[in-house]
């Protein structure tokens, strides 16, 4: 029994180092493109100088991009006087201070928003919707009082806006216009 074991022991040895020699020749020299294994040496010349280029290129794209942005913010392209569209349609970036006589209305563009600090006055609203109150988070329709220090803001340039019952003034950023009753 012993020798049955010692003698397939050694039949399977040799059968699997007959097999790694007839398949020896599939697996390819060590560096040769049909090696499944990436030499140390590849890696150093040729992997790494590759992603060190690509990461360069990305890297100063990255940069040229951040640069030219931070151009741009810095100075912006403003034409125009305060309470007017700048170029390419953008507004103002700051508030304004706007001040309402008794009477007097204050006509808002699209997007524009209004803070009132004094006074007081209602909403003018339009068959589209009231000026939104982003401070409670509600809707102001016509003839509603302007609160003091909310922020409001009016969606679209289609007669929405705040008409004066005392001296008032507001902070408005955007487009707006002023006429008098």
């Amino acid at each position: 029994m012993k020798r049955v074991i010692t003698v397939l022991g050694l039949t399977v040895i040799l059968v699997i180092f007959a097999w790694q020699v007839v398949l020896g020749g599939t697996y390819g020299e060590p560096g040769s493109e049909d090696d499944p294994l990436l030499t140390k040496s590849y890696i150093d010349e040729v992997l790494i100088p590759e992603l060190e280029e690509n990461f360069e290129e990305m890297i100063g794209e990255y940069i040229d991009r951040e640069e030219l942005d931070k151009e741009e913010a810095e100075e912006p392209d403003i034409d125009g006087e305060e309470g007017e569209e700048v170029e390419e349609g953008k507004s103002f970036d700051v508030f304004e201070i706007v001040e309402l006589e008794e009477d007097e209305r204050l006509i808002a563009g699209e997007s524009a928003e209004i803070i009132s600090r004094t006074g007081e006055g209602v909403i003018m609203d339009s068959d589209s919707g009231g000026i939104s109150d982003l401070t409670k988070g509600v809707d102001l329709r016509e003839g509603d009082d302007v609160p003091l220090n909310h922020h409001l803001l009016v969606p679209r340039a289609d007669g929405r806006g705040v008409e004066a019952d005392t001296y008032m003034i507001l902070m408005v950023r955007g487009e707006y216009e002023k006429e008098r009753d």
